[in-house]
């Protein structure tokens, strides 16, 4: 039995999901590019990051950067040279948000600001009955 899949952070998906060389024909093989493929390329190509920066940002070591970015730089250039069509995928979306740590701060922060604005307006009837209260007599 294989050990189970690290959640990993993803925090920018594809916006476009294909890619095709210009007169291509549409029946051309395609070059499934996942999510984590994706978003190291991005990470380290276009962000600049090292690997071992990247490992750390999307939760997953080093050695696994390498790997997932190998296999991209395989798939990119495979592409490129043999004018494939080009896939990014969101096929494992599911595993990403689990147990992500992220949904749970994003659901913290949601409760917390209809709080946080609303306090402001009545700050001055919590001071009012802290000062009654602490007056004796």
């Amino acid at each position: 039995m294989s050990r189970p899949r690290k959640c990993r952070n993803v925090c920018h998906f594809p916006r476009i999901l294909a890619f095709a060389p210009v007169g291509a024909e549409e029946a051309a093989p395609e070059v499934v590019l996942t999510v984590d493929e994706y978003e190291t390329i991005r990470l380290i190509d276009r962000e600049g990051f090292s690997q071992e920066a990247c490992g750390e940002y999307m939760n997953i070591a080093r050695t696994t950067v390498q790997q997932i970015y190998t296999a991209a730089r395989r798939k990119l250039a495979q592409a490129l040279i043999n004018d494939y069509t080009q896939v990014a995928t969101v096929e494992d979306l599911s595993v990403l948000f689990e147990q992500s740590d992220l949904m749970k701060y994003c659901v913290i922060i949601v409760a917390a600001i209809p709080v946080l604005c609303i306090y402001p307006f009545i700050q001055k009837f919590f001071v009012k009955g802290v000062m009654v209260g602490s007056v004796k007599g």
